[in-house]
């Protein structure tokens, strides 16, 4: 270990080598000592040499390497393998900076200096932290100026505060809190925030579901095409949940109604009470502007014509109607003598296609008995989809393969998948709120 200079092995107290014994090692950053025991005395030391110091050495070791060229790790190599060194590269380079004035002998294989490697590691971990931020603020919701909180969906107050954000599925959304009513909501609920699938399985769930497929038929599928073990459940939680949400939001969308329109009535079964399913359509692209379900009375065939002269932006020439007397009585209300009257007949004549369209809704719902609902929220969910599907879903062979809101030029253009479209356009940012109420969740409307 010491190189080929004589070892002195002195008793510091001047006791001649024969009394002196080995003692073990000690390990030091510079390599390994040998420890001595002098009998005579009792003395403890170390092994000396006639350098002042091996340290002292391997300095000078150092910095003839370093000076013929070789680069830090070379020389911290070197003497790692011939010197029995455990020190680090950052030790070997500060002697050799000691010795040279501060700078690292200039030669053919110099390596870059330790502070160099450490500035370009501080670079790369200061280019992998502004990705982070930049992606952690990507996930932060955009906060508005204090003063223009959106108002209290349940009260009205503007007293609203920040209440923290919701973080779920990779979005997320501001909370609010009403200093008024302790009121707690979200703004601008995604569509599919909360949702484990893909929101591709869920519009082909619906279009299947409103196409007359059966719930555990859509299940089975699922199960064979996608893997994906779902329950009856879960469905029927999305057919509650989107197609009221969707009908919410077309009924703000108006469309070129046309200059005659049809008026017929079906009776439904809800729970062992009767109702009545009223619909008005447009005579020649088929579009439906209103379906209600209420009783087979005057005012609610008024309710009905409402919703469709709402619903459309111009007020129809000709309404057409089957066979029952209160449809002159209704349209006189809400028209005047403006718009005629054209009753059937005989009131054995009807209109098949509209005759048809009311009985899917029977089917759809998976009852032996036609036209038989269990609640009558799942009856206006059932026709509510039927609805949407009819007018921007399913085109028609005989519309040039388009959708009846397609020939009538609606402004909601959908391409592709037209379910998922239409909820993301129900679901748009600061358009929906979504609250609870005390008979369950709603979805209300949030002024801008």
């Amino acid at each position: 270990m010491m190189g080929e200079k004589q070892r002195v092995l002195l008793c510091p107290n001047g006791h001649e080598a024969q009394h002196i014994v080995k003692r073990g090692i000690r390990r030091n950053k510079t390599g390994p000592v040998q420890l001595y025991y002098c009998k005579q005395c009792g003395a403890k030391f170390a092994e000396t040499t006639s350098f002042s110091h091996e340290k002292e050495r391997m300095k000078d070791i150092a910095f003839a390497l370093a000076s013929k060229g070789l680069s830090l790790n070379d020389v911290t190599s070197h003497l790692q393998q011939f010197h029995s060194f455990q020190g680090s590269r950052q030790a070997v380079y500060n002697w050799i900076l000691d010795r040279n004035q501060g700078t690292y002998p200039k030669g053919k294989a110099t390596s870059r200096s330790m502070r160099e490697r450490y500035e370009e590691r501080i670079k790369r971990l200061q280019s992998k932290l502004d990705k982070l931020s930049a992606k952690v603020a990507t996930l932060q919701p955009e906060r508005k100026p204090r003063g223009q909180n959106p108002k209290c969906p349940r009260c009205g107050s503007d007293r609203v505060v920040r209440r923290g954000v919701r973080r779920a599925r990779g979005t997320v959304t501001q909370r609010y809190g009403c200093r008024g009513c302790g009121y707690l909501f979200g703004e601008s609920e995604p569509a599919f925030s909360r949702k484990r699938v893909d929101p591709f399985i869920i519009s082909l769930a619906l279009n299947a579901y409103f196409a007359g497929a059966s719930i555990r038929r859509i299940v089975d599928m699922l199960t064979q095409l996608f893997n994906l073990h779902t329950t009856p459940a879960t469905l029927l939680r999305w057919f509650d949940e989107y197609p009221p949400a969707v009908a919410k939001f077309l009924r703000g969308v108006q469309v070129n109604g046309g200059d005659i329109w049809q008026f017929a009535n079906r009776k439904l079964t809800v729970n062992g009470v009767s109702y009545v399913l009223w619909i008005v359509i447009e005579k020649t692209k088929r579009f439906i502007l209103a379906s209600h379900i209420g009783s087979l009375t005057t005012e609610s065939a008024v309710e009905a014509l409402n919703i469709a002269k709402q619903q459309s932006s111009t007020a129809p020439k000709v309404i057409e109607t089957d066979y029952w007397d209160g449809y002159s009585d209704a349209i006189h209300t809400v028209f005047g003598n403006s718009v005629a009257h054209s009753p059937p007949p005989s009131p054995e004549i009807g209109f098949t296609h509209i005759n048809k369209l009311i009985a899917t809704t029977g089917r759809l719902y998976g009852s032996k008995q036609t036209d038989t609902f269990k609640t009558l929220e799942g009856a206006r969910n059932i026709v509510d989809g039927l609805t949407i599907s009819h007018n921007y879903i399913w085109p028609a062979d005989d519309l040039n393969g388009k959708t009846p809101a397609e020939a009538l030029n609606s402004r909601i253009n959908l391409q592709g998948d037209r379910w998922q479209q239409i909820i993301k356009l129900a679901f748009a940012d600061k358009a929906f709120v979504l609250h609870r109420e005390e008979q369950g969740e709603v979805l209300d409307q949030q002024a801008t």
